[in-house]
C-alpha cells in the first residue's frame, strides 16, 4: 500500500518541476530599470532595450548557478517520474521514498 501522502508529494513535484523549468529558463533574475525601459538578466542571456544576447563573459557564479540548476531540474523530474511510475505499478513504497529522496535532493540543489 502507498504512503497516504504520496498523491499530494507527487503534484507538488510536478508544480515544482515545472517552476524550475520555467525560473531556469527565463531572463529575469536580474532586473534594472533605466529611464524609460528595463534591463534584464537570466542565467543564459542579458536582455538591454528588448534586444537579447547570449552570455559571452565567463563568470564562475554564473557557472555554477546553472550547473546546480540543471542538477535540480534533473533530479526533480527523477523524482517525479519514480513518484508517478509508483502509481501505475501499484503499491511500491520504495519507490515512493526513492521518489522523496530525489524531490528533497532538488530542493537541496
Amino acid at each position: 500500500m502507498l504512503p497516504p501522502l504520496a498523491g499530494g508529494g507527487t503534484v507538488c513535484g510536478v508544480a515544482a518541476l515545472v517552476l524550475l523549468i520555467v525560473s531556469t529558463a527565463t531572463d529575469f533574475w536580474i532586473q534594472h530599470r533605466h529611464i524609460e525601459n528595463w534591463d534584464n538578466q537570466g542565467l543564459w542571456r542579458y536582455c538591454i532595450s528588448h534586444r537579447c544576447r547570449p552570455h559571452t563573459i565567463a563568470v564562475a557564479f554564473w557557472d555554477a548557478t546553472r550547473a546546480f540548476m540543471l542538477l535540480s531540474v534533473l533530479s526533480c523530474f527523477a523524482g517525479v517520474v519514480l513518484g508517478l511510475t509508483a502509481f501505475t505499478n501499484g503499491t511500491k513504497s520504495r519507490r515512493v521514498r526513492t521518489a522523496g529522496i530525489a524531490l528533497i535532493l532538488s530542493g537541496r540543489f
